[in-house]
């Protein structure tokens, strides 16, 4: 129980981090994630200085499942969509077509933008609260 309200208060300060331009270090299931919220340049701009990551790569977008990816991509085909969705072992990104509106930031000078559905615990929560 105990180990339940700490997750839910780190998981409540970073998400407010987050809405609040900053940049966090959070668990994956591959290797720990640097991240941003995807929709704020400021902070786009000062997690590409931290990693040392010229803009034009562009980044991975991470969600806990499709819809939240929604704005960043383009309509996919059931096919697609049900690739995305399904559990991949090992965890998987995925390179899928951008929305015409998407943030060059984040999908670097490319057409398409990386995506992965995330299965770890921590990263699930962290998406579900910030949507």
């Amino acid at each position: 129980m105990r180990e339940n309200v700490r997750r839910t208060t780190d998981i409540k300060t970073a998400a407010d981090v987050l809405l609040n331009g900053g940049v966090i270090a959070y668990p994956t299931e591959t290797l720990p994630g640097l991240g941003c919220q995807p929709d704020s340049d400021t902070a786009i701009r000062r997690l590409l200085q931290i990693k040392q990551r010229p803009a034009d790569k562009g980044l991975i977008l991470l969600a806990s499942r499709l819809e939240q990816l929604q704005a960043w991509i383009a309509p996919l085909n059931a096919e697609q969509q049900k690739m995305l969705q399904a559990p991949a072992d090992p965890p998987t990104t995925w390179l899928v077509p951008a929305a015409a509106n998407s943030n060059e930031l984040v999908r670097g000078k490319h057409d398409r933008i990386a995506v992965r559905i995330t299965t770890h615990p921590v990263a699930i929560a962290l998406c579900d609260r910030l949507g």
